[in-house]
């Protein structure tokens, strides 16, 4: 199932370039980077999805684990932006 591996292969990425960066803004920014990406990804698997090329059990599944990065780098951002 290579497509399960692009859900967060794209976030981890940029999350580790963030881990780079000198400042908590810069790591800030790469975090939002990496909610984009997480985005984007969904929205991709979705629109497979709905030109039938992706079984809605699967998407279902998929959006599950968005769900649970997306919860993952906002608490992360939330606890980032506090500690500023």
């Amino acid at each position: 199932m290579r497509s399960s591996a692009a859900l967060g292969s794209v976030s981890r990425r940029e999350y580790r370039r963030g881990c780079a960066r000198r400042t908590t803004r810069d790591y800030l920014n790469f975090i939002n980077v990496a909610t984009g990406s997480a985005a984007e990804t969904l929205y991709l698997l979705d629109l497979s999805c709905r030109l039938g090329f992706l079984n809605a059990e699967v998407y279902r599944e998929f959006e599950r684990k968005y769900n649970h990065l997306l919860a993952g780098l906002q608490k992360l951002q939330h606890s980032l932006e506090n500690h500023e």
